[in-house]
């Protein structure tokens, strides 16, 4: 958007899909505003005009007030808002305005930990109804995250986004397909990103979505929107969570980069001085498939707007626990899980993982997890849906409880 269609609007005077603040006493304000839009139809936000449409400017630094805004953009939401921005001098005084885009389809964005909307030219809360309503538009494959600010298709690994298609056609069509995939020369790189979800494109722009970020970047935790989406490592002394954390380490990089560092790091510990000498050499704590596809599931099925974004792989002396952020979606429950339901959150990082290999799969992971246990130690895969501290947790016995009293 350009000055002439913002003084349009400012012009035309507040509406369902306009609104004016004429300073920032009040900040708070500007991010309910942007949820409230992105929430619904969409809108702009102007700041430096007041509700009568009288241009008043603002005498704040400009470029201290753009940074602010494109902090509260990247960071300020449970997800990024790929808003248009824009400044104009006005006398001794600026204009801006925040041009925010409909995300309804992605299941909407909270401020401050709440949901926001706009109704009759105000934003409000919205009903529990309606909150069921954004929550319920499922995102579909090819349009299933939030688009990032500050990224650029360059940022993307086309091997990867080609090495993921070349695994699609394998699981979904016979190996000679796929390899015929593999020696045609490859499609246009921008028809592949767009059709995996990677970028969309708008109004002759591209965009690059959170979930291609994370599946194909280059780098994705060199770009701040993506810093908090990792795998955290952490192993206790004992049975209970505390200070004293004896290794931890961080795994980066893609979600399957994710998967396998978190998997190495769990490997590499010395089993047989942390405890005692209580297993012998060739004996393994857990099976390998087992805790890689509780890794898995937690990376491809974490929710994206949780406040707490990393996966957390925690080593205590008797069990592994496995953190998801974000609790159960929807209708689902540990019971649900049980009987085969399923909903996956972020389509485009269950696809990814799921052609690579890690064994997540729709309604058959808390089965498989069941009788692999059971058949190794004949122990029970602890499931909690926490929906106070908004986390989903696995849990993995070495043995009986009793053999560690």
């Amino acid at each position: 958007m350009d000055w002439n269609e913002a003084e349009r609007r400012i012009v035309a005077g507040q509406d369902n899909r306009t609104e004016f603040l004429p300073s920032l006493t009040d900040l708070s304000t500007v991010g309910r505003t942007i949820c409230a839009f992105a929430n619904s139809e969409g809108g702009v936000l102007v700041l430096g005009a007041n509700s009568s449409g009288e241009i008043v400017g603002l005498d704040d630094d400009p470029v201290e007030v753009g940074d602010w805004l494109d902090d509260l953009l990247d960071t300020g939401f449970t997800a990024p808002v790929p808003a248009a921005r824009g400044r104009r001098r006005y006398g001794t005084r600026w204009v801006h305005w925040i041009d925010t885009p409909s995300l309804r389809f992605l299941g909407g964005v909270r401020f401050d930990g709440e949901f926001w909307m706009r109704c009759a030219w105000t934003t409000v809360e919205p009903s529990p109804a309606e909150v069921q309503r954004l929550l319920r538009e499922p995102p579909f494959f090819g349009r299933d995250t939030n688009l990032l600010r500050g990224v650029s298709p360059e940022d993307l690994d086309p091997e990867a986004v080609r090495l993921f298609l070349y695994r699609s056609a394998r699981s979904a069509r016979s190996a000679r397909s796929a390899r015929s995939a593999r020696t045609t020369a490859p499609p246009e790189a921008e028809r592949v990103l767009d059709g995996v979800g990677a970028t969309v494109s708008r109004e002759g722009r591209r965009f690059v979505s959170l979930s291609g970020l994370l599946a194909f970047g280059r780098c994705p935790q060199a770009f701040r929107q993506a810093r908090a989406f990792i795998v955290r490592c952490t192993a206790y002394r004992g049975k209970v969570r505390d200070w004293g954390a004896m290794l931890s380490s961080e795994a980066k990089g893609r979600l399957d980069e994710q998967v396998v560092g978190a998997r190495r790091w769990f490997d590499r510990l010395g089993w047989r001085t942390l405890y005692g000498g209580r297993y012998r050499d060739r004996d393994r704590i857990l099976p390998p498939t087992i805790l890689t596809e509780a890794l898995a599931n937690a990376v491809a099925h974490r929710d994206l707007g949780a406040s707490d974004r990393s996966v957390r792989l925690e080593v205590f002396e008797d069990r592994v626990e496995v953190t998801s952020p974000g609790c159960l979606p929807d209708f689902l429950s540990v019971e649900s899980l049980d009987h085969g339901l399923q909903r996956g959150r972020n389509l485009l990082a269950f696809e990814a993982l799921r052609v690579a290999g890690f064994g997540v799969g729709y309604g058959s992971g808390v089965w498989r997890m069941r009788s692999a246990m059971r058949a190794f130690n004949g122990t029970e895969v602890g499931f909690e849906n926490d929906i106070r501290n908004d986390h989903f947790r696995v849990t993995l016995r070495f043995g009986a409880e009793e053999e560690y009293d």
